[in-house]
């Protein structure tokens, strides 16, 4: 090895194949991640809220963000829309 690995680094590299493996799940990797003392307890009902907040959103919310989306600034900062 060429010295230690930069845990950072290393899960921004892979994290759209770590999105996409873990999203079938996230309530499950949420516990362990609490359970293994990643998350305090603070930090684990903070993003179980978000969580159960962002289900309550309805329908009309998606929508307007879909619609924010195709906007001209938001196509010229993110291109790949």
């Amino acid at each position: 090895m060429d010295g230690p690995v930069d845990g950072t680094k290393l899960i921004r590299k892979l994290k759209p194949e770590l999105l996409e493996a873990l999203m079938g799940d996230p309530e499950f990797l949420l516990q362990h991640c609490h359970a293994s003392g990643i998350l305090s307890n603070n930090e684990y009902n903070n993003i179980k809220d978000l969580n159960m907040r962002s289900k309550q959103k309805d329908n009309k919310h998606a929508l307007n963000f879909l619609k924010l989306l195709k906007t001209q600034d938001m196509q010229e900062t993110f291109p790949k829309l």
